[in-house]
């Protein structure tokens, strides 16, 4: 089986990649007892006669000597890579969320905070408002877990992060909500410790944020760190700026105008620039990317949406995540809108790595074969009728 279709078998369990030394087939991609492994030759679950550096090995994946590792939805097993990090926690959990709707990721935190694990998690304030969500933070408290409403300074905190022990972390655009196996995200497992250490630099701003109604961020970061409101900007329009090549480009929101301004500068001096955008995505104004794809075609950008209803072969594009040169790539929380890059808690990560940047560009084609470019503005049923989640009380 070809690297494309064992990356991208639908409702297929979680892909993780590690982008050093990759172990990865679809007997394993669904099991959910995927080993991380930092010493060769130790705690490693795989067959005895598969080669774990090989993409295409029949045995479970185990990750060798990394310090990222790249998981893709759409996907039932999603939401795993979290998991697995809560249930193997000793000592400590830090998360800061937008909305934690999944039962499974609710447990693991509630069975974490029951072994005597320190959990804490910040979740969006203002959605704490509406009864569901604090149904399940009053859940979540009254087993033992920590819950924080974060900084209404922030428009929304719609940040997707953990730490767990100090010592790995995941950034991505995850949101733990019901039916991951319809929603294109990305995400990273990161072990390098001075990202990690700033990631839990920023959460105890956040929290003495939430003390105080402010949205304070700290001084210095990790280079590869974006952070909202505080260097997202500058750092988007660096990366844009930086391409001699290609940039492909996934948004939920596109619709920042320097951002919009950028990609066509890098056009005008022959980058060939793709997007991809949601046609009917699930903001306030569903509509709202068919403008920046019209504007962004007229300059020769290669613009296209990805049509309603959603399906595991043509996701909702939930994910933000950019491509520079085959080389350079950028995933997280940050949308290309003027709220996500300027009010809103976001966080995002860019690191150079030839192999993550392959694997993600193979994921953009597939994306955009199957996307389209509309000439009028698409319609847009309801979030309910038109991904069929009724059940999730949040998607953003």
């Amino acid at each position: 089986m070809g690297i494309k279709k064992t990356i991208f078998r639908t409702l297929i369990g979680c892909l993780v990649l590690s982008l050093q030394n990759v172990g990865c087939s679809p007997s394993s991609a669904s099991d959910p007892n995927v080993v991380m492994s930092d010493d060769k030759g130790k705690d490693q679950k795989s067959n005895p006669n598969s080669n774990p550096t090989d993409p295409e090995d029949s045995g479970r994946p185990v990750i060798l000597n990394n310090s990222f590792e790249l998981f893709l939805g759409p996907s039932l097993e999603a939401h795993q890579p979290f998991i697995n990090l809560i249930n193997g926690a000793k000592k400590s959990i830090y998360m800061e969320m937008f909305h934690v709707t999944d039962k499974s990721v609710i447990e693991a935190l509630n069975n974490a905070a029951k072994r005597g694990v320190a959990t804490t998690v910040i979740l969006d304030g203002k959605s704490l408002l509406a009864a569901p969500y604090k149904a399940i933070s009053d859940d979540l408290a009254s087993h033992g877990v920590i819950v924080i409403s974060s900084s209404s300074a922030f428009t929304i905190t719609h940040s997707k992060s953990m730490v767990a022990d100090d010592e790995v972390a995941v950034i991505s655009s995850m949101n733990l909500t019901d039916h991951p196996e319809v929603r294109r995200d990305y995400g990273f497992v990161i072990r390098d410790q001075n990202i990690i250490n700033d990631l839990l630099k920023i959460f105890n701003t956040d929290i003495q944020n939430a003390k105080d109604q402010t949205k304070n961020s700290p001084d210095k970061l990790d280079d590869r760190i974006l952070l909202s409101p505080f260097n997202s900007r500058q750092k988007l329009l660096d990366l844009i700026s930086s391409a001699k090549v290609s940039i492909q480009a996934v948004a939920e929101n596109f619709l920042d105008k320097e951002i919009i301004a950028a990609l066509i500068a890098a056009r005008g001096r022959g980058v060939k620039v793709q997007t991809l955008s949601p046609a009917c995505s699930l903001g306030a104004n569903p509509n709202g990317n068919f403008m920046t794809q019209q504007t962004l075609a007229k300059a020769g950008v290669e613009a296209r949406e990805m049509p309603s209803p959603a399906t595991p072969s043509g996701p909702y594009l939930h994910g933000k995540m950019m491509v520079i040169d085959r080389q350079t790539l950028m995933l997280g929380s940050i949308n290309f809108s003027i709220n996500s890059i300027q009010n809103a808690r976001e966080i995002s990560v860019a690191v150079n790595d030839l192999q993550a940047a392959e694997l993600l560009e193979q994921s953009f084609t597939k994306d955009f074969k199957e996307a389209k470019y509309y000439d009028s503005v698409p319609e847009c049923k309801s979030v309910e009728t038109d991904l069929n989640i009724i059940s999730s009380p949040g998607w953003m």
